[in-house]
């Protein structure tokens, strides 16, 4: 049995990929990649605190251009929605 697996991997091992690792080509990709240094300078620069809270705003903005409502008024709308189906029904 272990010899087929032996066989196995050896038919579908990729040889492109001899020598290298996952670990390696990230790190590469991550040199290269022009949003990664943008982002990390920004964290340099601003800091975890205050980047959270700007992509807080960004991420906010973005839903308020795509008219999703805030998570704050889709609670409300949730709750109004099952008042309705306990019309008169008490604790």
């Amino acid at each position: 049995m272990f010899l087929t697996h032996v066989v196995v991997i050896t038919l579908f091992r990729r040889k492109d990929l001899d020598g290298q690792s996952l670990i390696s080509e990230t790190i590469k990709d991550m040199e290269g990649d022009v949003d990664f240094k943008r982002t990390l300078n920004d964290l340099k620069v601003m800091g975890k605190k205050k980047m959270t809270l700007d992509e807080r705003k960004n991420r906010r903005r973005a839903l308020d251009n795509l008219s999703v409502p805030s998570f704050e008024d889709f609670v409300a709308q949730q709750q109004v929605r099952q008042g309705e189906g306990q019309c008169g029904a008490g604790p």
